[in-house]
């Protein structure tokens, strides 16, 4: 068995992109199932994670920006940095912790800017800045600043 995956705007992959996962599982899946998508770096290193919980066989996800800040922060996590090559893991398990189904695309090209203005991030009501919203910005700002080379 084997997940096909579609990126529809590959090869870029990142923050906002949609990802469409349908396995070829046959039968109904056990209850409490989830599918894992994870962005590794090309040493293998989780860049990226979102866990949906689900018992369909076909999944399409907007990859959360929220889930890329805490990965970010995550301590024995890798990293990639703006246009690297990267690979997508998209693994379905069982409540009980057995692996059903999985499949993976590599060659992909992580882009953290192109789709990041798609991703709503909700903060709650109220008029005030927290200081949620503050290390959000404070991520944010981090995440996206580039280092550019004098080439002159």
């Amino acid at each position: 068995m084997t997940i096909a995956i579609d990126v529809p705007q590959a090869p870029n992959i990142g923050p906002g992109f949609v990802v469409n996962a349908t396995s070829d599982f046959i039968g109904p899946a056990p209850p409490n199932s989830f599918m894992n998508f994870q962005v590794n770096n090309a040493s293998g290193a989780r860049v990226f994670y979102w866990t949906v919980h689900t018992e369909q066989a076909s999944q399409t996800v907007r990859l959360s920006v929220s889930q890329f800040f805490a990965s970010l922060g995550a301590p024995v996590e890798g990293a990639a940095r703006q246009y690297d090559t990267v690979t997508l893991l998209v693994e379905w398990h069982s409540g009980a912790g057995g692996l059903l189904d999985q499949g993976q695309m590599s060659g992909l090209v992580w882009d953290a800017l192109m789709n990041l203005h798609l991703v709503v991030v909700n903060s709650g009501a109220g008029g005030g800045f927290s200081a949620s919203d503050r290390q959000l910005l404070q991520s944010t700002e981090n995440a996206v600043q580039q280092v550019y080379t004098n080439s002159v």
